[in-house]
């Protein structure tokens, strides 16, 4: 696999977060990935990953 394509891959997957009221998956910014977010299509709180 190219590497540059699997750095890229790699750091998406530690942005993702799934929202636990609608189980849908979204990608959180690297400014906010330490901080709990609202998910964008219900509103529900999302803690952020360990």
């Amino acid at each position: 696999m190219n590497p540059i394509f699997q750095a890229v891959v790699s750091a998406m997957i530690r942005l993702k977060r799934t929202c636990p009221e609608c189980k849908k998956d979204q990608i959180v910014s690297t400014m906010k990935r330490k901080a709990t977010v609202c998910c964008k299509y219900c509103g529900a709180d999302m803690l952020r990953r360990s």
